[in-house]
């Protein structure tokens, strides 16, 4: 077994060495906490990134510490305040193959459209990473996922979302597109028939059952239970094609990077989440 972790990172820009020295270490002891038969890390995703440039050497010593080696930030949306995009950033295990690497975002012009958005090139330029792409409507956030082959020739998609926290509207229709979302990513050309899915993040709405229907497909909810924030909501859990009743997956939170208090702890108001698959 394995397992794939997530972290909202809170407005993270990778300028601080405080802050990245103290994200390193809370890293590490998540690392070194995983039970027998849950690790490694294979894939790990950290939202609510502000850039693609010095978040990307500071992940870098973040990523060892999981297991993982840092491979990209990837835009995954922009707010219409031209506060520029958000970025959602990616490590993977060294025994893991990335074969491909895509974004599903949003346009809500006359109706709903997702934009399924695969990199040409492996790894992605960085004209593809830093920009969203045109049609994408701005106060919507997309998803970010990578296929990943290890040494069997067995393959999944893991992707990541960070869901608004004001925009009601918004927010209600990102979660009902969640199976459509799971949809895409399966249909992924480097994606086997039957290849398993998983979602995960801070989706800043309580956890469901499941979501979707037989004609959009369904996805189920893999929650812990336990309080992923600050304020002592659960935000942060996973969603998978993989009907409930099996031994996995199995759903964790880490509470090593939720700060008590917020600053001066300076780390993040979510704890992490993992989800052994």
């Amino acid at each position: 077994m394995v397992c794939i972790f997530h972290q909202n990172m809170r407005v993270f820009g990778g300028g601080s060495p405080v802050r990245n020295g103290a994200y390193s270490g809370a890293f590490a002891a998540i690392t070194a906490a995983l039970p027998p038969g849950t690790g490694p890390i294979s894939v790990a995703g950290f939202t609510e990134i502000t850039n693609g440039a010095t978040s990307n050497a500071a992940l870098g010593p973040l990523c060892v510490n999981l297991g993982t080696n840092f491979y990209a930030t990837v835009a995954c949306g922009e707010t219409a305040l031209a506060h520029g995009p958000e970025f959602i950033g990616i490590g993977i295990n060294a025994a893991y193959t990335i074969v491909s690497i895509g974004r599903i975002l949003i346009n809500s012009n006359n109706g709903i459209k997702l934009i399924h958005d695969i990199s040409s090139a492996l790894p992605p330029t960085p004209l593809w990473r830093n920009e969203v792409p045109g049609g994408s409507t701005r106060d919507y956030r997309g998803l970010v996922y990578v296929v990943i082959q290890n040494a069997a020739l067995n393959r999944i998609a893991v992707g990541f979302l960070h869901n608004l926290y004001t925009f009601e509207d918004q927010k209600i229709l990102v979660m009902g597109n969640v199976p459509l979302m799971a949809f895409l990513m399966a249909s992924n050309p480097m994606m086997p028939v039957g290849g398993h899915i998983y979602i995960g993040g801070d989706f800043n709405t309580l956890p469901d059952v499941s979501r979707g229907t037989r004609r959009t497909g369904i996805v189920y909810n893999y929650s812990a239970g336990g309080a992923t924030t600050i304020s002592g909501n659960i935000y942060d859990y996973w969603y998978s094609e993989i009907p409930h009743g099996g031994p996995l997956p199995v759903p964790s939170v880490h509470y090593n990077t939720m700060s008590p208090v917020y600053p001066p702890v300076n780390l993040s108001d979510h704890a992490a989440i993992t989800l052994t698959i």
